[in-house]
């Protein structure tokens, strides 16, 4: 009998190969979009590397973007604040956003993980 830990880990394996599916189908019929398929080589070009935290770095600008994020309270008075409408702006990352991209973006996550150790 598999320990309860065995368990877990063979879940998170089956739900990342589920999730990674769509990924694969992507690649295979080449219609990914070029800022995905860009940064996902980026990403693999690091670990093959070494270079954890290169990879890592991408996956963020990749997953979050470099938008701005604000800090505290946003509104606090009647005015809007100088700053506020760079917030918002084309600036935000729609790479998750799409329930499937998200998925297999966060297995991918996982397999650095796997990769680092």
């Amino acid at each position: 009998m598999k320990s309860s830990d065995g368990k877990a880990e063979q879940n998170k394996y089956k739900m990342s190969k589920a999730n990674l599916r769509p990924l694969l189908k992507l690649l295979y019929k080449q219609k990914l979009d070029s800022k995905i398929l860009d940064s996902l080589f980026h990403i693999v070009q690091y670990c093959l590397m070494g270079d954890f935290l290169g990879a890592d770095d991408a996956y963020l600008r990749l997953s979050i973007g470099n938008s701005p994020w604000p800090m505290g309270v946003t509104m606090v008075g009647i005015h809007e604040r100088s700053g506020r409408s760079r917030i918002y702006n084309d600036k935000m990352a729609h790479v998750l956003n799409d329930e499937t991209q998200r998925k297999f973006l966060q297995s991918f996550k996982k397999l650095m993980t796997i990769c680092q150790k």
